[in-house]
């Protein structure tokens, strides 16, 4: 299922014109499962069986229907009261304030989201672990404070297999079925909310897909689902949903083949070591914006992406003062590339002001910058995931992935820049859908100052032993020799075709195309791949392949069925 709101151009459409709206949008959103196969287009106003016979279209009209003609499909009219799957979405009754407030804020928001029927409905973690039979018992185990014996839970589910043995862990809190976790560098103690079997896509999806989730990695996305949930077999399924993903398979750059040593220069507090660097010319926006400049602190990962109409020294002079260093305070370094606006007399007599020091990067070695780089690839892998066809929405889409970014946890830090920067993690849309109940407990107002500021030093002392064990590590990594994927012949890929189109920006563009079929082995790192015209046979070098990964979640093996229910709302 899919849907969205209407703008509000749209709302004033006639009623044939709304529904031809939702069939070419629609048409469109599934195109990856409804290209070159026949399907239905069912819908409960049945002017839409006659569309193809539109005496001499024009305009807007004329370009649907040319869109249309690309797909192999009847229209099916369905009565209003056998159209239940369709309708039953959009007409819920709102039984919860709470619920309500959750959906005007979804729709206020204008982004897809993608739910089951199930979760339409059911709103709140509770009543869905309530519902789930495994969940319900292990609640009861909770509740009478005694778990059956070992031989009893030998015929569960691996989930019953799993909380049996973590039974010690499993408390009630507010209703809610949680998971304590202990903390052992700092003795504090967390809690972890249990979610269902059926609940976990939807989990995933809020951690990965969503704008305030940015398409993150594999680690990034586990360490932002821990922060509040849990389920048995949660790494496994994170791994296997990451690694499944299209999106991100299609975005992800090819490995580098040459290497040299990594040189590691360290910084011990926040706003001591400050990278800055310019990412563009993207396509210019509805506000005149065609780059972004990117800021980010050394200790804290703390990250600012700010839109630019220009590269001008004037423009990047200006925007660092007014909104870093006016709000963070002076840095003692600042690290960049040899742009021309870095290295201009108002940039360097800036610096010289503030008693700034200034640091650049060797000629065409932007591996030196390599924090800022590669922020740049990963900025651009989420913008990519929300930006219009057009690609010149991108700077309303930046805070949202911003936001993302920043509540994350950082591989090398192991805490988010959020925690870092501020003491405290900042809520989620997750937070508010499932409506969870406080997990952390009230502070006298005359205690607060202190222990926010114990936590930060706690925070900042770890971060200084992760950041020097986690720099050695990817040193080490960095400088290993890498390995090559070898493939079969029938194995599903992905091959590299680095071109865009004209009025597109490359940084915004996938490049992966496919997927495709290997058809044949010439060697262990040349393959036949049927990525040609007409499914032609093209000879490929294994550094252009990526393999196509299954998105199944353990116990899981779901297929989206080739029909889309249109509805007018």
């Amino acid at each position: 299922y899919a849907s969205r709101t209407l703008s509000k151009s749209e709302r004033k459409y006639c009623v044939t014109r709304k529904e031809l709206l939702a069939l070419v949008f629609f048409t469109k959103y599934f195109r990856h499962y409804l290209y070159g196969r026949e399907f239905t287009a069912r819908t409960d106003y049945s002017s839409l069986r006659w569309l193809m016979n539109f005496k001499n279209p024009e305009g807007q009209v004329a370009r649907w229907l040319d869109l249309l003609s690309s797909f192999n499909f009847t229209v099916e009219h369905r009565p209003g009261k056998l159209h239940g799957n369709a309708d039953g979405l959009s007409r819920k009754p709102l039984t919860e304030p709470s619920a309500a407030n959750t959906d005007e804020k979804d729709h206020s928001d204008s982004c897809m989201h993608v739910e089951t029927t199930e979760q339409s409905e059911h709103r709140n973690l509770i009543h869905l672990q309530e519902e789930d039979n495994e969940l319900a018992m292990v609640r009861s185990w909770v509740e009478n404070k005694e778990r059956p014996a070992s031989k009893d839970s030998d015929s569960g589910s691996y989930v019953m297999k799993s909380l049996w043995n973590q039974f010690p862990c499993l408390d009630i809190h507010d209703g809610l079925l949680v998971r304590r976790l202990n903390n052992f560098e700092d003795g504090t103690t967390s809690m972890q909310a249990i979610v269902p079997r059926n609940t976990r896509r939807t989990i995933l999806q809020g951690c990965h897909d969503v704008k305030t989730a940015g398409h993150l990695g594999g680690k990034k996305t586990l360490s932002k689902v821990r922060q509040k949930f849990y389920w048995p077999g949660l790494q496994s399924d994170v791994r296997a949903y990451v690694a499944g993903c299209e999106t991100c398979m299609k975005r992800k750059e090819p490995n580098p083949t040459k290497r040299a040593p990594m040189q590691i220069v360290r910084s011990g507090f926040p706003m001591e070591r400050l990278a800055i660097d310019i990412l563009g010319e993207l396509p210019l926006t509805n506000k005149g914006n065609k780059y972004i400049l990117v800021i980010s602190d050394y200790f804290t990962k703390w990250t600012e992406a700010l839109p630019m109409a220009n590269m001008e020294a004037v423009t990047v002079a200006k925007l660092l003062v007014e909104e870093i260093i006016c709000r963070f305070g002076i840095p003692r370094t600042i690290h960049s590339d040899q742009g021309r606006q870095f290295e201009s007399k108002l940039f360097q007599e800036m610096c010289k002001l503030l008693d700034i020091e200034k640091t650049r990067t060797t000629p065409y070695h932007p591996e030196s910058d390599g924090m800022v780089e590669r922020f740049n690839r990963t900025l651009a892998t989420m913008l990519s995931a929300y930006v219009s066809e057009n690609h010149k929405d991108w700077d309303n889409q930046l805070p949202y992935v911003m936001m993302a970014y920043r509540s994350t946890d950082h591989e090398t830090t192991s805490m988010s820049p959020n925690m870092l920067m501020l003491g405290r993690e900042v809520s989620t849309p997750l937070d508010l859908m499932y409506e969870m109940p406080s997990l952390i407990k009230p502070i006298p107002n005359n205690q607060w100052v202190w222990e926010l500021q114990e936590k930060i030093e706690s925070a900042h002392a770890i971060v200084r032993q992760y950041t020097q064990q986690s720099m050695h590590r990817q040193k080490q990594v960095h400088d290993s020799r890498l390995s090559f994927e070898k493939f079969k012949i029938g194995d599903q890929v992905f091959v590299y075709f680095p071109v865009k189109r004209v009025g597109t920006s490359s940084k915004l563009t996938p490049f992966w195309k496919g997927p495709y079929r290997i058809t044949g082995k010439l060697s262990d790192v040349l393959y036949k791949v049927s990525c040609g015209r007409n499914n032609s046979d093209q000879v490929i070098h294994c550094n252009r392949i990526r393999a196509l990964k299954q998105q199944i979640l353990r116990g899981e093996n779901d297929e989206l069925p080739p029909l889309v229910t249109v509805d007018d709302n």
